[in-house]
């Protein structure tokens, strides 16, 4: 995952979904300093908080994961850094 990438699409989602950072954060538990941190990419979400921040942002793991929003056009398959096939997603 990259973090810039993905934390600028968590702060996309959430103001297509008018949110502020308190909201999500007080959702998830965490401060909004901290949504903020994730947005800037300077931080990543922890993987239990993942799932619900999908809820509320309401996307699915794998856009959230790709930072990108994906459709029949853009399904792709995803290599680690070292070059294996890391996932696919759909």
């Amino acid at each position: 995952m990259d973090q810039k990438k993905t934390g600028r699409f968590i702060a996309q989602m959430r103001k297509q979904q008018n949110l502020t950072q308190r909201e999500p954060a007080d959702s998830l538990g965490v401060s909004n300093k901290t949504v903020s941190k994730w947005e800037y990419g300077n931080g990543m979400p922890e993987l239990s908080c993942m799932k619900s921040i999908c809820c509320i942002l309401k996307i699915s793991l794998n856009k959230l994961f790709s930072g990108e929003k994906l459709n029949g056009a853009n399904y792709k398959m995803t290599y680690n850094p070292i070059g294996k096939i890391d996932i696919i997603l759909s």
